[in-house]
């Protein structure tokens, strides 16, 4: 299956995350700064009023983020986490993504981003928070960089590539589809990296979001929620309050294994962290690597719930991932 993200700003205006919700919108990303150095630091005014009502109205990924200027990683990390105060706490399952785009207001000012920016910050922001990082990190930006090698960031962060095949207004959907749709050109690897989520368009017409009839920035996700939420923030949520006969996630999941590497591998190792079981990453953040401590943990949330210890985690072990959190603690 594939599902919606939204991407919101001031610029569009407050949000109706019900009504939005209600058209498809699984998730969302709410702007709340930009810079932090001495150079330029500004926060955008409603990003408090978009977040709270996200939260208020049940969309349990909601993320925060951060557009990237080249002055102190520190002084800008600092400055995003003061912006958002502890929301995290409101949403089952918070994220955090870095916006590298050269805006008009960071090159006057000679402060526009740099790759090397954008390493030291996934590398700070690991190390001080201790959660995993989205990088919006367009094609275009990458090719005038010289199209810099991204598999150096590892498992710290998940990439959000930017294409826009069909920029003509249109329900979100049907954009999808003229966009490409699950085959379309943002899926495609750069960097040697392949995109988790990709930014099909912005000019998705979402009812919610500026009355349905402004354009809005949409991005799609090949998966389900439960698996979204495990990459981007490392926090198993269930999609239904019991394993149920049929439930698509456990009837399309594939098996890995020690070996498999990607985003299924992601996906299982978001769900041994929320069991409070280690995976052997170097930040101890899902890496998408099954090595031998990953399997290791995947033997013992087997042994925990009584089912075949293999070291496995096929749709079994999924399962109990996700439904016997009431264990978990």
């Amino acid at each position: 299956m594939t599902i919606f993200t939204a991407d919101v700003s001031s610029w569009d205006g407050p949000v109706d995350w019900e009504t939005a919700r209600s058209a498809g919108i699984s998730a969302c990303c709410v702007k709340a700064t930009e810079g932090g150095g001495p150079g330029y630091r500004y926060r955008i005014p409603l990003f408090a009023e978009q977040f709270d009502h996200a939260a208020r109205a049940g969309v349990g990924v909601v993320g925060a983020y951060h557009c990237l200027s080249s002055e102190s990683v520190d002084q800008q990390i600092s400055y995003f986490r003061q912006a958002y105060g502890g929301r995290e706490n409101a949403v089952s399952a918070p994220w955090f993504m870095l916006d590298v785009e050269p805006f008009d207001e960071l090159t006057r000012r000679g402060i526009g981003p740099r790759f090397g920016d954008v390493e030291a910050f996934c590398d700070h922001w690991v190390h001080q928070t201790g959660r995993p990082l989205a990088l919006y990190l367009p094609r275009w930006v990458w090719n005038d960089w010289g199209r810099p090698s991204l598999t150096g960031l590892g498992g710290r962060v998940a990439l959000v590539s930017s294409n826009y095949p069909d920029t003509t207004p249109r329900p979100l959907r049907d954009l999808y589809v003229h966009a490409g749709g699950d085959s379309g050109p943002g899926w495609a690897p750069y960097g040697g990296v392949t995109p988790t989520l990709w930014q099909f368009g912005d000019s998705a017409l979402i009812p919610g979001i500026r009355g349905g009839t402004g354009k809005a920035d949409i991005n799609a996700y090949r998966g389900d929620l439960v698996q979204l939420a495990a990459i981007l923030s490392g926090t198993a949520i269930t999609s239904t309050p019991a394993p149920q006969q049929g439930d698509p996630m456990l009837t399309n999941w594939t098996t890995v294994k020690r070996g498999d590497t990607g985003d299924r591998v992601r996906v299982a190792q978001g769900l041994l962290i929320a069991h409070q079981l280690p995976i052997g990453s170097r930040n101890g953040l899902p890496d998408g690597d099954f090595g031998p401590t990953t399997e290791r943990s995947t033997k013992d949330l087997q042994g925990r719930y009584g089912i075949t210890v293999d070291g496995q985690f096929g749709p079994h072990t999924l399962s109990v991932a996700l439904y016997r959190r009431d264990l978990a603690r």
